[in-house]
C-alpha cells in the first residue's frame, strides 16, 4: 500500500520535491490504527469528547429555551459541564447568554399613581414656562442636575 500511495503523488505532483518514503509508511499505519488521517492534539488519538455530546448540546439549548432565567452555572451543576462549554454551544448555535434581569412593567393601573401624575403635570408646567429646561435635564455637559420636588401646596394670587 506504501508503494501505491508514493505512485500516485509522484504522479499528480510531478514538479514537485517528493516526500521521504517514512512519511507514507506513517500515514498507513496512522489510516490502520485510527481510521483517519487527521492530525490529532498532541498525540491523543481520536479522544471521546464527553462534555459536548448532541444530548447535552439538546439539554442546554432546550433549558434556555424554557426558562431564559436559567443561569449557565445551574444547568452545568445539573450535566456536569464547565461553563465555558455551555457558552461556546449557546454561540456555535447564535444565542448569547446574559444575566437575566427583571424590569418594572409599565402597567396603566401603575401609571395613574397619584405621585406619578403629578409630577408629570409639574414637569409639563415647567417646561411650558422655560422651553430651556428640557435641554439642561438631558444635557451631557450639566454636571449640577439636582432634582427638585414638586409643590404640593399651591399658592393663590
Amino acid at each position: 500500500m506504501r508503494k501505491k500511495c508514493e505512485f500516485c503523488y509522484k504522479k499528480i505532483f510531478l514538479d514537485e520535491t517528493h516526500l521521504r518514503p517514512y512519511v507514507f509508511s506513517r500515514l498507513v499505519n496512522k489510516v490502520r490504527t485510527i481510521g483517519s488521517v487527521k492530525p490529532t492534539k498532541k498525540g491523543i488519538a481520536s479522544v471521546e469528547r464527553h462534555a459536548r455530546t448532541r444530548q447535552n448540546e439538546k439539554f442546554i439549548l432546550g433549558a434556555f429555551n424554557e426558562d431564559p432565567t436559567t443561569s449557565i452555572r445551574a444547568v452545568g451543576c445539573i450535566i456536569d459541564v464547565s461553563r465555558s462549554t455551555i457558552q461556546r454551544i449557546m454561540w456555535d448555535n447564535r444565542q448569547h447568554a446574559y444575566h437575566y434581569k427583571r424590569v418594572q412593567n409599565l402597567i396603566p393601573e401603575k401609571l395613574s399613581a397619584p405621585a406619578k401624575v403629578t409630577f408629570c403635570a409639574w414637569l409639563l408646567q415647567k417646561c411650558d414656562e422655560n422651553p430651556d429646561l428640557y435641554i439642561k435635564f438631558y444635557s451631557p455637559t450639566s454636571h449640577a442636575f439636582h432634582v427638585v420636588e414638586p409643590s404640593t401646596h399651591t399658592t393663590i394670587t
